[in-house]
């Protein structure tokens, strides 16, 4: 009997398109490009902060997030953000008394943001690597 399912949280959970698109707005280069870069660092392995240190080299990625935290342009989850199977999927473990956990490489400030959305809380806000994630 299964008493306990755990789900990462990028592309499980929610969509990490938004938060992307910020970074791409920001430092001033096209989301598409951004994309793909963040795509093929992946594939390589690479912790997916490497997408940044290639369309800025030497970046600062925590003196940035908080540059765009005090510019208005921080972190942010929306219902909108979910992927659509998300809340019924959850309901029907907890309903079948199956213990759900959310765990990913998303920030502490992520780790906060399922509460408004009254999802289960992260499992951990650093990468296995030790670094978190943009």
């Amino acid at each position: 009997m299964i008493r306990a399912v755990a789900f990462d949280v990028g592309e499980t959970l929610i969509s990490d398109d938004r938060g992307w698109g910020a970074w791409a707005d920001w430092l001033g280069v096209n989301r598409h490009t951004l994309s793909a870069l963040v795509g093929a660092v992946v594939a390589q392995g690479r912790d997916n902060a490497d997408a940044l240190r290639l369309v800025r080299p030497g970046i600062d990625i925590e003196a940035e997030r908080a540059a765009m935290e005090r510019a208005g342009h921080g972190e942010l989850l929306e219902e909108s953000d979910l992927y659509p199977d998300v809340r019924p999927a959850l309901a029907a473990l907890r309903g079948a008394g199956v213990r759900v956990v959310v765990a990913g490489n998303q920030t502490a400030r992520a780790g906060e943001l399922p509460r408004v959305l009254a999802l289960p809380r992260f499992g951990g806000p650093h990468s296995p690597s030790g670094r978190r994630s943009p």
